[in-house]
């Protein structure tokens, strides 16, 4: 709530300061995310520690953990979405709003063009959509296949989001909103997790492989997708950059996580038992 507190009036200063901010990447912006991924962490952490083992305590774990990729993942949509304005633009066709367009060539003091749609729709530089998607997908279904422990976890949970995308990709184009490109890609990363944690190995070499499969399998699988439907621009020489920075947090996170784990699945205080019941002799 903290978080929240101090990013809408953040926000709010920002944009009567510099007008309309589209981008899912100002501080002000992130900050609600940040706000939104501490709060699902916290909720997480209750299901974690509160609920028996049981099937419904490993399908709680499951949605949270979902709420919480779909979270990380939400910055990245908005260069899924702004490729198609590109290509519409390209095309000839304009979908963006006439009010838009109008506050656009206010704060650019010129007719819109291709360069100043360009900057407005696909803000991030290309290298930096693989970067984080890969890096920040990856983390959250390591700590989540960790968590929950089973086999497939992290495909599963990539299964359930990219479904999810796709349902609301044909629900927004019934009615007439802009279409993305739903990030098929992320199944490889999924899969490439489960597969490091596959094999008893030592954590360093887990952390090594897993790496390696999430970077390398997750640019084959960008490529495929170009190629086969919609992709925003992607420089893949970002590739050896995303290997490091996930190797050295996936890796501080395995030293990290064991004491840690004990204390996030303890509960704070002493559990409450029934208080004795008087026995009153006769």
């Amino acid at each position: 709530m903290i978080t929240f507190l101090v990013a809408a009036p953040l926000d709010e200063i920002n944009h009567r300061i510099n007008g309309l901010d589209i981008t899912t990447w100002s501080p002000s912006h992130f900050l609600l995310f940040l706000g939104t991924g501490i709060c699902m962490a916290g909720v997480t952490r209750g299901a974690m520690v509160n609920l028996d083992k049981s099937p419904f305590r490993t399908i709680a774990l499951l949605a949270m953990f979902f709420y919480i990729f779909e979270d990380a993942m939400f910055p990245n949509g908005q260069q899924e979405y702004g490729i198609f304005e590109i290509m519409a633009w390209d095309g000839g066709k304009i979908e963006a709003s006439s009010d838009l367009l109008a506050f656009l060539a206010n704060e650019i003091h010129r007719a819109p063009d291709r360069a100043a749609i360009l900057q407005f729709a696909l803000p991030i530089p290309s290298w930096f959509y693989p970067l984080w998607g890969m890096v920040a997908a990856a983390l959250v279904l390591v700590v989540a296949r960790k968590v929950i422990g089973l086999r497939w976890t992290a495909t599963a949970i990539v299964g359930g989001y990219l479904a999810y995308k796709s349902v609301l990709w044909l629900a927004f184009v019934a009615a007439g909103f802009t279409k993305s490109a739903v990030p098929f890609w992320l199944i490889v990363v999924g899969v490439a997790v489960d597969v490091a944690f596959a094999v008893a190995w030592p954590w360093f070499v887990r952390v090594l492989v897993g790496s390696v499969l999430v970077v390398g399998l997750g640019h084959l699988a960008m490529l495929a997708q170009d190629r086969l439907l919609v992709l925003p621009p992607v420089n893949h020489f970002i590739a050896p950059v995303s290997f490091v920075v996930l190797a050295v947090l996936w890796g501080l996170g395995e030293r990290w996580w064991p004491p840690y784990q004990r204390r996030w699945m303890t509960r704070l205080g002493r559990p409450r038992t029934p208080a004795p019941v008087p026995v009153v002799s006769s």
